[in-house]
């Protein structure tokens, strides 16, 4: 393998955020996306790169390779950074699991317990491939593609102290070490992956929500802003909050 490339997975905001900014900070680069969403990488394609604004900056990053070819993505990387949304994270493992490599480290951003999934489909697919697998509380960016005809990406602010936990939790500190190089000061050891991703906020602060008022979302269409929760709804989320709450608490894990 390559002693540093990085492969990121995923060609939306946080995605390609991710790959501008380590291009930008001298490491080696690859973007993949999955083929029904070329349209998120052609442009990164054509252009060569992605042009990367935060605040007064704007940057256009030469990323080594943009691809929808995941054999080519994920072969030879020595770290897979997966920024897709967590219903993506099955189909992603399943994608890349023929083709990963012994010594590889995958870490997946806002992973929701990604990292279980990922975790079964190794086991029942490649049972003696050693690699690492770590999630993580949240990406390190919150980042956003205005238009996704267009190879650019705006990071709007940079995360901080956020969980990250390996399974099994041996490895955790070995996944942190590998990051680090590309992320020095944002995570911390999460004491499971459990821990870590119940400790994610959107999974309990979007879905209850947007179920309950979809009537009204699809009325107001792109106008629908979070401060539009009723008190009856904020109430179902309050709960869900408690619940969560009392299953870290039974768990012996931070609340």
């Amino acid at each position: 393998m390559s002693s540093g490339r990085v492969t990121i997975i995923g060609a939306g905001g946080v995605g390609s955020a991710a790959a501008a900014d380590l291009t930008l900070a001298g490491h080696e680069v690859v973007l993949y996306e999955m083929p029904q969403f070329h349209e998120n990488i052609d442009p990164v394609i054509q252009s060569g790169g992605i042009r990367l604004s935060e605040g007064e900056r704007t940057d256009f990053a030469k990323v080594s390779k943009a691809t929808t070819d995941i054999a080519e993505a994920v072969r030879g990387a020595r770290i897979i950074m997966v920024a897709t949304i967590g219903w993506a994270h099955r189909t992603i493992a399943e994608l890349s699991v023929p083709y990963l490599e012994d010594g590889q480290t995958i870490i997946i951003f806002s992973a929701e317990l990604g990292s279980l999934e990922f975790s079964k489909i190794l086991r029942e697919k490649r049972p003696d491939l050693h690699v690492i697998i770590a999630e993580a509380l949240s990406a390190p960016y919150a980042a956003r593609r205005e238009v996704a005809a267009k190879a650019e990406v705006i990071i709007r602010s940079r995360m901080h102290d956020l969980g990250l936990a390996a399974i099994p939790t041996k490895y955790t500190e070995k996944a942190l070490n590998e990051v680090k190089e590309f992320y020095p000061d944002i995570f911390f050891p999460g004491r499971n992956v459990v821990e870590v991703g119940l400790s994610n906020i959107n999974i309990l602060a979007h879905p209850a929500p947007v179920l309950l008022m979809s009537a009204w979302i699809e009325s107001c269409g792109s106008n629908f802003v979070y401060a539009s929760i009723t008190p009856s709804v904020l109430k179902v989320v309050e709960a869900m909050f408690q619940e969560k709450g009392a299953i870290l608490k039974t768990l012996r894990l931070r609340r």
